[in-house]
C-alpha cells in the first residue's frame, strides 16, 4: 500500500454549507479511501493557509489520482494536494538506485 499525504481546503461554498450543517467529515473520508481498497490513518484540522491535513493509504498513484479527481472535481475544495509519502526504508532502496543513475545536471559542460 501506498501512503499519501492530503492537504486542502474548503471553498467558500463548503464553508457556508458547513456551518449551516456542521458535520464530522471523517466518516465520509474514511468510507472513500475504504471504497478503492484504502484506509485513512488520520484527519486534522488546521489554521492557516489549509484547512485539514489527512494521512491516508491507497494501493497506488493511480487510486490516489482518482481520489483526487473525484474530490477536486465538486468545486467545493481550494488548493487540494496529494503528496505521496515514502518509508525510510523506501527512501534508502531510492538512495541506493540514486547511486546507479547517471544525470548531468543544468548548466554542467558536457565532457567528450
Amino acid at each position: 500500500m501506498a501512503h499519501y499525504l492530503i492537504q486542502g481546503g474548503y471553498a467558500p461554498e463548503a464553508w457556508a454549507g458547513l456551518v449551516k450543517n456542521p458535520e464530522d467529515r471523517t466518516a465520509v473520508i474514511r468510507a472513500t479511501l475504504e471504497s478503492l481498497g484504502g484506509k485513512l490513518e488520520a484527519l486534522y484540522f488546521t489554521f492557516g493557509a489549509d484547512d485539514f491535513i489527512g494521512l491516508g493509504e491507497v494501493p497506488d498513484n493511480i487510486h490516489a489520482a482518482a481520489v483526487a479527481i473525484a474530490v477536486a472535481s465538486t468545486g467545493r475544495y481550494r488548493n487540494f494536494r496529494t503528496t505521496p509519502l515514502l518509508t525510510a526504508q523506501e527512501i534508502v532502496q531510492a538512495m541506493q538506485e540514486a547511486g546507479k543513475v547517471h544525470f548531468r545536471p543544468a548548466g554542467e559542460a558536457r565532457h567528450s
